[in-house]
């Protein structure tokens, strides 16, 4: 199903509750395997968490599209380095610093720091 099928006028995107539909959109865009320029749009206007879950999903990697976007929440640009990019995401790095607990598991998974140099580098203190 595509968003231009929900709503005849894009306008109303923003005036809904439908991020259960966006949820369940992006599930199907990803169980189909295919891309979805309409839910793309939408997704690319500032929805970090459904961007990195669509690039992981469906585009199976990087979404240089959708990179600002993600770089916008440091827990969504956690998730995209580790799950879509798997690997380290330098230009995301500041971002992810700004939030300890995210930037210590960043640390750890995606740097494969040590216990202690992962707290050095992330500011976590538990």
């Amino acid at each position: 199903m595509r968003l231009s099928l929900l709503f005849e006028d894009e306008s109303e995107l923003h005036d809904q509750d439908i991020w259960g539909d966006i949820y369940l959109l992006t599930k199907d865009a990803i169980k189909r395997g295919e891309r979805d320029p309409d839910l793309e749009r939408f997704i690319l206007d500032q929805h970090p968490n459904y961007a990195w879950f669509y690039a992981w999903g469906v585009i199976k990697g990087r979404w240089m599209e959708a990179e600002e976007v993600i770089k916008s929440d440091p827990g969504w640009a956690c998730n995209y380095a580790k799950y879509a990019i798997r690997g380290r995401w330098i230009e995301a790095e500041e971002i992810i610093k700004k939030d300890p607990g995210y930037a210590y598991n960043y640390a750890i998974n995606i740097l494969k720091l040590n216990d202690r140099d992962a707290r050095e580098w992330s500011g976590y203190k538990a």
